[in-house]
Order: structure tokens, then C-alpha cells, then sequence
């Protein structure tokens, strides 16, 4: 998988940075003890979170050609919505002390 095209002008203008990139890239994607399909997930749990609409689009095929099932990326999206929304609960929670 390569980098985001948003960083293609990194490789002519820093290219001993977009080579760190392209490393950390590698490393965190590789299944170790995490396989492909769980890393997809917890990305698409993150750009949910982060609200990038266009990113999520880009896990959520990852996650799913990576063997994802809809039941998995449902929970995951419960998941990454249930816990961006818990500090708004919090200080609602605050208001009532």
C-alpha cells in the first residue's frame, strides 16, 4: 500500500523524511500480533472518530477487502462513536454534581 497521494510531494522535497514515512508505513501495517483486518478497523474507527469522511470511506474498503464483515465494521463504528461521545456525557454529567 503506498502513501497518501497528499504526500507524494514529500518524496522530491524531503525525501529522507518521506522515506521515515514510507518505514512506519511498512511497520504498522504488517500483521505482527495484529492482523490486516483488525489494523483496518481500528484506521476506520479512527478517521470515524476524527470525522474524515473521505478516509473512512478508504478504511472501510480496506477493512472490508481485508475480510472485515459488516457485522465487525457495525461494531466497530459503535464502538469509535461510543467513545468520541463519552467526555460529552462526562460534562453533562458534571452539570448534574
Amino acid at each position: 500500500m503506498a502513501l497518501p497521494v497528499a504526500l507524494a510531494s514529500l518524496k522530491t522535497g524531503d525525501a529522507e523524511f518521506y522515506e521515515v514515512l514510507n518505514a512506519l508505513k511498512e511497520m504498522s501495517l504488517d500483521a505482527a500480533v495484529l492482523d490486516k483486518r483488525t489494523k483496518f478497523l481500528i484506521g476506520l474507527a479512527v478517521n470515524f472518530s476524527l470525522e474524515r469522511a473521505d478516509k473512512v470511506q478508504c478504511a472501510l474498503a480496506q477493512a472490508r477487502a481485508a475480510g472485515a464483515t459488516e457485522e465487525e465494521v457495525r461494531e466497530t463504528m459503535h464502538l469509535a462513536y461510543f467513545i468520541k461521545g463519552l467526555p460529552t456525557a462526562q460534562i453533562m454529567a458534571q452539570v448534574f454534581k
